[in-house]
């Protein structure tokens, strides 16, 4: 297990303990709500909400594979414990894949801390404190501000910004990725196909990958991202007419 999935499994279920600790009136987190119950549809949102109060930890790296097993182990006893709280039994099928939730834990985790450093660090509410916003004490907000304002750090950030000003065909998909807008596509061409024939059943074949890669680059306006973006979607275009018409 890398480092990251490794200090992702243990930020989740420090939170996790946290949370479940607070009475049903917290302003935080209630974990009776449906809105919040972690099956496959929800979880995203469910792990970011979980990841806004840790953003700080020590290294781990002494640690043994026996003593992650039995930290594993552990944390799905203490799930275990919980599900029946919050009324969602049947998902505990779900956390038997460890590896999904470490694997999107650490995504959530890192990108919460990249919108704390590009808005409250660097960003327009620099001058402004996220413990407001965020269940984060002053205390390690200021420890993580010392994080990201340290030389070192501040190459890797200036390293990371010349690679993303190399995209040169940004997209505009949120957090859900290609599966959320592929999931809006397939309820928006069912809804379409039950109003013609309500009675029938109705079966969505999975979109094109062209087709969604134009869509993720696409403006609520109908423009393309940028010049390049707007270039490969015409040749996109160009090779499904030659594709139709059996020159391709």
């Amino acid at each position: 297990m890398s480092f990251p999935l490794l200090l992702s499994v243990l930020s989740f279920f420090l939170v996790l303990q946290r949370s479940c600790s607070r009475s049903c009136d917290s302003s935080s987190l209630v974990f009776h709500s449906p809105a919040l119950i972690p099956t496959l549809l929800v979880w995203t949102s469910f792990a970011s909400t979980l990841f806004t109060s840790v953003v700080l930890h020590k290294l781990l790296n002494s640690w043994r594979a026996s003593v992650l097993h039995l930290w594993w182990e552990s944390c799905l006893s203490c799930l275990r414990a919980i599900l029946p709280l919050i009324h969602c039994l049947a998902t505990l099928s779900f956390f038997s894949d460890h590896w999904s939730i470490v694997d999107d834990s650490s995504t959530k985790w890192r990108q919460f801390k990249a919108n704390l450093t590009s808005n409250y660090v660097f960003g327009r509410y620099k001058d402004k404190s996220p413990c407001l916003a965020y269940p984060i004490d002053e205390e390690t907000w200021l420890e993580f501000v010392k994080t990201r304002t340290d030389p070192k750090w501040q190459e890797i950030r200036k390293k990371a910004k010349f690679i993303v000003a190399k995209n040169d065909t940004p997209h505009r998909l949120s957090r859900g990725g290609y599966d959320l807008l592929e999931r809006r596509i397939v309820e928006e061409k069912l809804k379409r196909r039950q109003v013609k024939s309500p009675s029938a059943e109705h079966m969505c074949p999975p979109s094109p990958p062209g087709d969604l890669w134009v869509l993720a680059r696409t403006t609520f306006g109908g423009n393309m991202t940028s010049e390049h973006t707007l270039q490969v979607s015409q040749r996109i275009a160009e090779l499904k007419q030659q594709r139709s018409q059996g020159n391709f």
